[in-house]
């Protein structure tokens, strides 16, 4: 059962209670629900997250992001990947468990970027 409630659900319930009994509250009772924090989580997806690691093209050990690739590159199936002769294709990863001091070898875990999870930390560099 979920137990949140939205704030414009707890004004219209408060403002129906007090019309009855302290109507001059109402109004006082309203702004006070209103700066309250919302019950809601913020829901941070992959793709904003400093953790993730956006898909793209390796090759010898060099990073190619997708943009950078000529239009030669990609497959003629129009699948947005690009041909073995460029590269390998790897897609979005979460890297959270990657920079955790705990793990010795490689914890990345393939993600799509619409993904989100409860240790995920707003990225704040400006890029989207």
């Amino acid at each position: 059962m979920n137990d949140l409630i939205s704030r414009q659900a707890a004004i219209d319930a408060m403002s129906e209670s007090l019309k009855r009994v302290f109507p001059e509250h109402r109004q006082i009772a309203e702004k006070c629900l209103n700066v309250l924090p919302s019950a809601q989580p913020e829901i941070i997806r992959c793709k904003d997250c400093i953790y993730y690691d956006p898909p793209h093209v390796e090759n010898n050990g060099v990073r190619y992001e997708y943009d950078e690739m000529p239009a030669d590159a990609f497959d003629a199936l129009g699948t947005g990947l690009v041909s073995a002769e460029y590269g390998i294709n790897i897609g979005g990863r979460c890297c959270v468990d990657y920079y955790c001091k705990n793990y010795s070898d490689d914890k990345r875990v393939f993600v799509r970027e619409d993904n989100y999870c409860g240790r995920a930390e707003r990225r704040t560099d400006g890029s989207d």
